[in-house]
């Protein structure tokens, strides 16, 4: 697919592949047959050079895209029964403009109500230590898909704090799937029953922080904590204790630095302005309501009354 979109590049330039597979010797060995044969022919027009892969940072991406990537299921008998008119497609449909003749065009993919209808599961859990501090959780959906994600803490927390840290990760990592229906499961007795209403929070940021879930929360249509023993939240523990541990990347999972908890970077948002007199107030009047400065020289248009007078 590289080849042929960025044919042009390919070839007035040497193109190196960074890859862990070995496809040099797939493409030239000798008893090579089926369509191996076709993708060696094609490729061998260009100055393709195979190098082994260094490192993964460069193919995260790369990764994600393919793994992540929603098949898209065309039914082979309507391909086969559509018409093919002129200056059609093989699927009965006009080729739009730039569109290569003979291929099929992907159906749009459509959002599934159902999907964010369905129970979504989440599990968290934070650490503190000497190390440092972080989170992880693991957001699961209702098909099945599972994703890891860490958070690492530049600044020190509890270990009650990195839970609530964490579950407030995960909800706001919900709320961006578009899930109506939310069930976290922490292994912390304190933040599931303050949540629950068992206990009662005295600590003020104990407070600020069930504060902000009972807030989140109010965006599901259905949201619920359930406490779990930790030999039943393993994943998201080890997921926690790397992150507090020190570590920058963790291979494909995702990893988010934060530089403040959740409950300061929300008074940070809110700033006082205070409003003084600026030499373009009478400019704005005048443009607005055509009213004239009420100096003698500004109005007969004097230049070096002007504010652009330098």
């Amino acid at each position: 697919m590289a080849a042929r979109k960025l044919r042009p590049y390919f070839q007035a330039h040497t193109i190196k592949v960074l890859t862990d597979q070995p496809l040099r010797q797939v493409l030239h060995k000798p008893d090579t047959s089926g369509r191996l044969v076709k993708w060696a022919v094609e490729l061998s027009e260009f100055d393709i050079r195979y190098m082994p892969r260094p490192a993964i940072k460069a193919q995260v991406l790369a990764d994600f895209v393919a793994e992540c990537s929603i098949p898209q299921q065309i039914a082979e008998p309507e391909i086969a029964q559509a018409p093919a008119a002129k200056g059609a497609t093989t699927a009965g449909e006009p080729a739009e403009d730039g569109a290569r003749a003979g291929t099929i065009p992907l159906p749009p993919v459509e959002h599934d109500p159902s999907i964010a209808e369905a129970l979504w599961e989440v599990h968290v859990d934070g650490s503190s230590n000497k190390a440092g501090c972080g989170a992880g959780l693991v957001l699961t959906g209702p098909d099945g898909f599972a994703l890891d994600y860490a958070l690492r803490f530049g600044f020190r927390a509890s270990n009650n704090e990195a839970e609530y840290e964490a579950l407030l990760a995960g909800m706001n990592l919900a709320v961006q799937t578009g899930a109506q229906r939310l069930k976290a499961y922490c292994d912390s007795q304190l933040v599931a029953n303050q949540i629950q209403g068992i206990y009662e929070a005295r600590d003020e940021r104990m407070i600020k922080y069930l504060s902000q879930v009972r807030q989140l929360s109010s965006k599901f249509r259905s949201f619920e904590v359930v406490r779990i023993p930790r030999t039943d939240n393993t994943k998201a523990d080890v997921l926690s204790k790397l992150a507090a541990s020190g570590y920058t990347t963790l291979g494909n999972i995702c990893m988010e630095f934060l530089q403040a908890s959740s409950i300061e970077r929300k008074a940070a948002e809110i700033m006082q302005v205070e409003h003084e007199p600026c030499w373009m107030d009478e400019i704005v009047d005048y443009l607005r309501s055509g009213k004239l400065p009420e100096a003698n020289r500004s109005a007969q248009g004097d230049p070096k009354s002007s504010p652009f007078f330098t």
